[in-house]
């Protein structure tokens, strides 16, 4: 039925465009704030959603004054929510104040209160060729990811925070993709550890078959244990706005590209292209590019 059926986070953002790092006891005028949806997975499925696949979201939704806008947007995106369950809680919210002069962000998030998704339908996630999860609630995760690997169905993991059962859920799926700091922590290294060096330590402690690493404005490094080879993929210039949700996207579009059966090397291609995209806009979603325009980055990039 799905691409992509998602199961994690999602969440309301309001974004503060800043000309300049905050600061303490002041009060400061700022060119544009924004709400918008956002997430891990939430994000992620409106990139399938974008690039023409067939995405859907199973996760349990609060009933404040959020849940109603969160499922409104999911549906203007194409993302299908006939599994979301409405159910008496908050939503995530997070704050995102981005510095328009070094293109970082500073986020401030809550997830107090927010219903979680039990128990879990066995025959929904049989729905998806391929099932995204992040570590979002790590019990659901764990339990996805369980039964996801009795049933053979492929998982991406999206792993951007350590969790007390990240290596089970790792092991039980088929690609992980984590960012940097996910997998230094993991590794127990220091903050200066080399790329490749780190990449090749992560893959030493976890069992999946194909390993990425996303390191920002340097790109992705990837591994795939059945050719025990590294490939790089370099990052495609845009002119960045706001890198939030650029991962998410990233995760999107590999777990789309992988459901239509691309190999590994060239669906990394088309994630960086879309994470890439994404940056010219504030916000996770707002710039999320369909198909021709990824298609056109990379042809001028000489892809």
């Amino acid at each position: 039925m799905f691409d992509v059926l998602g199961i994690g986070c999602n969440s309301i953002d309001f974004l503060c465009l800043l000309d300049g790092p905050p600061v303490d006891d002041e009060k400061i005028e700022v060119s544009r704030i924004e709400m918008q949806g956002g997430g891990n997975v939430g994000t992620a499925l409106a990139a399938v959603s974008r690039l023409g696949g067939k995405a859907g979201y199973y996760w349990a939704v609060g009933d404040d004054e959020y849940g109603q806008r969160i499922l409104a947007e999911f549906n203007e995106y194409g993302v299908d929510t006939r599994f979301v369950e409405v159910r008496q809680g908050k939503n995530p919210i997070a704050v995102v104040l981005i510095n328009r002069q070094t293109s970082t962000r500073t986020i401030f998030y809550t997830k107090q209160d927010i219903p979680v998704l039990s128990p879990i339908d066995e025959s929904i996630l049989k729905k998806g060729d391929i099932l995204l999860i992040d570590f979002y609630h790590p019990e659901t995760a764990l339990a996805v990811s369980r039964i996801a690997k009795k049933n053979g169905i492929p998982v991406v993991v999206d792993a951007e925070k350590v969790v007390e059962c990240s290596g089970e859920i790792m092991d039980n799926s088929g690609y992980v993709i984590a960012s940097s700091g996910f997998a230094r922590d993991f590794c127990a290294v220091k903050e200066d550890t080399e790329d490749r060096d780190l990449l090749e330590m992560f893959v030493q402690k976890v069992r999946t078959p194909f390993v990425c690493i996303t390191v920002g404005k340097r790109g992705a490094l990837a591994f795939k244990k059945e050719e025990k080879r590294i490939f790089r993929q370099k990052a495609f210039p845009v002119e960045v706005v706001d890198t939030t949700g650029a991962g998410d996207v990233f995760h999107g579009a590999f777990s789309f590209f992988i459901a239509k059966g691309y190999p590994v090397r060239e669906a990394v291609k088309f994630s960086a292209a879309c994470a890439a995209l994404k940056c010219r806009e504030l916000g996770g979603r707002k710039g999320i590019p369909g198909m021709d325009e990824v298609i056109d980055l990379m042809r001028k990039s000489g892809v």
